[in-house]
């Protein structure tokens, strides 16, 4: 994997006249530009693209914001946010399960269908897929973004226990394939 640093970049004039540059972290099948931030922060976002590349889940077409504060995250580490095909994530935070769970987001959203989100929420005995009057454990899509990030992050096969057996599951049911932690 080529590191963040020497990435093709690109310099583009801001609104407010300054210069911003923009590292574009290669997926294998895609570019997801990330703005902002500093050469560890990108970093941090390639090595969290690469989880799901190397597992085949194709991410979509989005852009990563990184910012130094909560503020445009509304005081969360980080937001997935999406306006028609116009997918982009804001990270405030650079702590690798968030930037994950972001991108857990961005998959479920474009590699779901409704059906799929309905069968997801009954299955994992939810109220909501995400309706936000709901707290956050109970809405199906924090939940699928829960069971990725904690799948795709673990570095080494898990002890056997209900946890890790309904984690392993959901995994299975959301992605259709096995889970990189499952032990045979």
């Amino acid at each position: 994997m080529v590191a963040l640093t020497t990435l093709p970049t690109t310099t583009a004039a801001t609104a407010t006249g300054s210069l911003k540059t923009t590292a574009v972290a290669k997926t294998s099948r895609l570019s997801v530009p990330v703005l902002g931030g500093t050469n560890q922060q990108r970093a941090a976002v390639e090595r969290a693209i690469a989880l799901y590349t190397r597992r085949k889940l194709m991410l979509p077409g989005l852009t990563v914001q990184i910012h130094s504060d909560e503020v445009k995250c509304d005081g969360h580490g980080g937001i997935f946010r999406y306006s028609g095909s116009d997918m982009h994530i804001d990270l405030c935070s650079d702590v690798p399960y968030v930037i994950v769970h972001e991108l857990g987001h961005a998959w479920s959203h474009a590699n779901m269908t409704d059906t799929d989100r309905r069968s997801y929420t009954r299955t994992r005995g939810l109220p909501t897929w995400n309706d936000w009057s709901f707290e956050w454990k109970e809405r199906a899509a924090e939940d699928a973004a829960f069971v990725l990030q904690q799948n795709l992050m673990a570095t080494t096969s898990v002890r056997a226990t209900a946890r890790w057996d309904d984690l392993i599951s959901a995994y299975e049911a959301l992605t259709r394939q096995h889970s990189p932690v499952r032990v045979s």
